[in-house]
């Protein structure tokens, strides 16, 4: 290891040596004076030795002499830094037995030349094998000097006129010196083919890192992801030409804490700690963050990333490559939502079915006590509210079962436009003088497939949801339009399928929404409303009827800009859909007849109510608790005209499953459904299958006995 002493006065001077001699490997010690210089020497041995000239107390010639006079430091080459501003100062230097001097300012190649040519030469000098000092006489004087100090003599020297006689004396010597020269120059011409060789060597080397750069940074820039990387003080030296192009930044703007920058504030403490870990435990790691765009947007990027470790092990720093997902944590989070819905839709249903059951024999047996004879005024108001309550209860359970998308659906063709001006009139007595209604309905609307009762009831539902959201007066919208919904918007939003749609938008100009409040709006019993002014279904409901129609609704909404609510429901597009599902009329008087009918019903009170039921209006009656019990009754009862059935049932055999037994092996018996939710055995997509008669629970006297009266009339 070559050691190095630097004297000189200045601290500013003597850094920049310091930092020059030890980025080439160099051991630089500092001494600030010729006196602490020769201290040092006398405790240390250095190859060289740097000394400026002009210094507070002994000068650089001084140091010179005395470093020679040393027994130990006698061999050391000498550097003089001088401004060899006259001929005089450079034959002092030499007298001193400097070996160099190096003019200020220096350039930095010229100092690391003369720093190797000297250690050359000192090996040299030691092994005795190169004689390089001569005497030479300057103006009287004789000093001793090395060969190549008589280039810098001859070259400043010359052009003083005083020096001609001297130069003549010089010209004696020439001989020795030319000796030394010549064998010098051929130990360096030999030097100098190695370092040739050595040169192109290292070109080539550098010719192969350019190359692997390049390859490199085409990878890099030609990959879909985004990829950085960093050093190991965790600053950024490298992103790729994507990181650019999403960031919308130059390239130094992204360097040392630059791409930190677009992380999302809540992301940056973590992801630090979690990279500390991986260089803790050397391993790579996956995880998620969000990024600002260049429109200032914060999108989901999956970052897998790995440490960077040198061949002994030090840590180096990271690269990392980011991927978006940002569309797939939109889909899963609607996956979520939707699992959530169905989840809560299966839970109402459930509720709602057993519930049926007991509104069905509440509503049953109040209808009879109604009209039983000579009732009191204070009996008949008694059973009248219970009828009431009832009632309520039965329209709390159809919009459950509307959320849950189990209600039986009576679609049609609809114009959108007429369905809504129609309603105009109703909905301003509805709202009050202090909201204004504007329709704002599209020309050349399509028809849409949907129930129109159902559409109303939405529209009622959104628009005194509006109200409440303006207790100090605003502005109704109601608008229409056509509209197809793309592939993308699909992707984008689950459970959507591409196509032509009818567009209806309510609008209202209201306190709005906050988006915890949008995240939740369509769950059943959930409301912002104070207790008693809401059931939290309204929504709720619109959503089951909605989706179960094959359409698609969207929320949108800001606090102190109102909210926005559209409803796509699916373009009527065959005869065939626009004529489905007439509804039938049950407001006829209560038919009776005398045919043999099988009820079959797993709950007790309900099949006691519909055997006296029926039996009241004249049936033969055959009652069977499940599926099995209703085969063997049928196999040993007289002729039955009608099999009245509830689909849901235990035993292992539904109400569906039963009606196909009894089609094929009693063809002439006509089936009539009843259940408290459908679970899609008769009902799909909100439709009956055809030919199939649901009569939906709750159900009193005069609608089981109309729809009984309808299906055995008909031949």
């Amino acid at each position: 290891m070559v050691e190095i002493l630097i004297v000189e006065d200045s601290p500013t001077q003597a850094e920049r040596l310091r930092m020059i001699l030890e980025s080439e490997g160099f051991t630089v010690e500092h001494a600030g004076s010729a006196e602490e210089a020769l201290a040092v020497l006398q405790e240390k041995q250095f190859d060289l030795v740097i000394s400026d000239v002009v210094m507070p107390g002994q000068s650089g010639y001084e140091l010179c002499r005395r470093v020679k006079q040393l027994p130990a430091s006698q061999r050391t080459p000498v550097i003089l830094l001088t401004t060899l501003d006259n001929p005089m100062a450079i034959i002092e230097g030499l007298d001193s037995g400097a070996d160099n001097f190096l003019t200020k300012p220096y350039q930095t190649g010229e100092l690391l030349h003369r720093v190797r040519t000297l250690l050359e030469s000192k090996s040299l000098r030691q092994d005795g094998k190169v004689k390089l000092g001569v005497e030479v006489a300057f103006l009287g004087k004789r000093f001793t000097i090395t060969s190549d100090k008589e280039q810098i003599v001859d070259l400043l020297i010359s052009t003083f006129e005083d020096v001609v006689r001297a130069n003549n004396e010089l010209q004696e010597n020439r001989a020795a010196l030319a000796a030394a020269k010549t064998e010098l120059e051929a130990r360096v011409a030999e030097r100098t083919a190695e370092l040739r060789k050595a040169n192109l060597q290292l070109n080539d080397k550098i010719h192969e890192l350019r190359e692997s750069e390049s390859r490199f940074r085409a990878i890099a820039d030609t990959m879909p992801a985004l990829l950085w990387m960093s050093d190991d003080q965790g600053e950024c030296i490298f992103v790729n030409k994507r990181w650019l192009e999403y960031s919308g930044r130059e390239f130094n703007d992204e360097l040392g804490q630059g791409f930190a920058e677009n992380m999302h504030p809540s992301h940056r403490e973590a992801s630090r700690s979690l990279q500390r870990k991986m260089v803790a435990d050397r391993t790579s790691c996956v995880d998620e963050y969000q990024l600002r765009d260049k429109e200032g947007k914060y999108r989901w990027f999956l970052d897998t990333s790995v440490p960077r470790f040198s061949a002994d092990g030090r840590y180096l720093g990271h690269v990392g490559v980011l991927i978006d997902i940002d569309e797939r944590r939109q889909l899963e989070q609607q996956l979520r939502q939707a699992q959530k819905m169905e989840a809560i839709g299966q839970l109402t249903g459930g509720i709602a079915h057993d519930f049926n059951n007991l509104l069905t024999v509440i509503i049953g047996y109040t209808e009879m006590l109604s009209a039983a004879p000579n009732l009191d005024e204070a009996r008949r108001h008694q059973i009248q509210t219970i009828d009431q309550a009832a009632s309520r209860a039965s329209d709390l359970t159809r919009r459950l079962l509307a959320f849950g998308r189990r209600q039986p659906l009576e679609p049609r063709k609809v114009e959108m436009n007429r369905l809504a001006a129609n309603m105009e009139a109703m909905l301003q007595r509805t709202l009050g003088e202090s909201i204004e209604i504007e329709c704002v309905l599209a020309g050349g609307l399509w028809p849409c497939f949907a129930d129109p009762a159902q559409i109303e009831a939405a529209i009622l539902n959104l628009a005194v949801n509006a109200r409440d959201a303006m207790p100090n007066g605003g502005k109704l919208t109601i608008e229409t339009a056509n509209t197809r919904l793309s592939e993308d918007y699909a992707v984008a939003n689950a459970d959507v399928e591409p196509g032509q749609y009818v567009m209806l938008a309510v609008t209202d100009t209201g306190t709005g929404m906050t988006p915890e409040v949008q995240a939740r709006a369509f769950e059943p019993f959930f409301t912002t409303k104070e207790v008693g002014k809401g059931t939290g279904l309204g929504l709720s409901m619109i959503y089951g009827f909605v989706k179960q129609s094959g359409g698609h609704i969207k929320i949108y909404s800001e606090i102190g800009h109102g909210t926005v609510v559209k409803m796509y429901l699916p373009r009527a597009l065959s005869e065939a859909e626009q004529a489905a599902a007439v509804p039938q009329s049950d407001t006829a008087a209560q038919p009776r007849g005398q045919e043999t009918i099988l009820v079959v019903e797993d709950d007790g009170m309900v099949r006691e109510y519909v055997v006296g039921l029926l039996q009241s209006l004249g049936y033969t009656v055959v009652e069977a608790a499940n599926g099995p019990d209703a085969i063997a009754a049928l196999e040993k009862a007289p002729k039955v005209d009608l099999l009245f059935t509830d689909i849901v049932m235990p035993g292992g055999l539904s109400g569906r499953e039963l009606a196909d037994e009894v089609h094929r092996r009693w063809p002439g018996i006509k089936i009539l459904f009843t259940s408290g939710y459908t679970e899609n055995a008769v009902v799909h997509h909100g439709r009956l299958d055809p030919g199939v008669h649901l009569l939906p629970k709750p159900f009193g006297k005069r609608a089981l006995a109309v729809k009984i009266r309808t299906i055995l009339d008909r031949g």
